[in-house]
């Protein structure tokens, strides 16, 4: 089975931030517990960078659609190829990105995402587009 699309991103240290922005503002639902790695809060990434995006991860297997949707945001530090993505789920979870022409890279080798002229949010490995025949779809917030 394709890597474990959870775990796409993992870890890193925050350099430097600037720029502020009020529209990236998501609420945290009360019970889910930051779960930061790499030395940034969630708070602080909000405050200091610039927001890229939101979206919704939803599973589309039948034995997954009880779990709920996943949100995805990216941030960009002032670095010009340093990002960060955050997951919110029963955790939030940072993780911090380098972006390589059009692909946003992890730690995980091979596995990337790329963020649409349209602005939508795709998931690579190896092989591939990693699809809704995988068992889960990204929409935009």
């Amino acid at each position: 089975m394709k890597n474990i699309i959870l775990v796409l991103f993992v870890s890193g240290f925050l350099f430097s931030c600037s720029s502020d922005s009020s529209e990236n503002d998501v609420e945290v639902l009360d019970g889910i517990e930051e779960a930061v790695e790499n030395k940034i809060s969630y708070d602080s990434l909000k405050s200091s960078c610039e927001f890229v995006g939101r979206w919704k991860m939803e599973w589309t297997f039948s034995s997954m659609e009880s779990q709920k949707p996943v949100v995805i945001e990216y941030y960009h530090t002032n670095s010009d190829n340093e990002y960060y993505q955050v997951w919110i789920e029963n955790t939030l979870s940072i993780s911090r990105l380098i972006r390589d022409g059009d692909r946003y890279l992890g730690i995980q080798k091979g596995d990337y995402s790329i963020i649409s002229e349209s602005g939508e949010l795709e998931s690579y490995d190896d092989e591939g587009l990693i699809g809704e025949e995988f068992g889960f779809k990204h929409t935009k917030m």
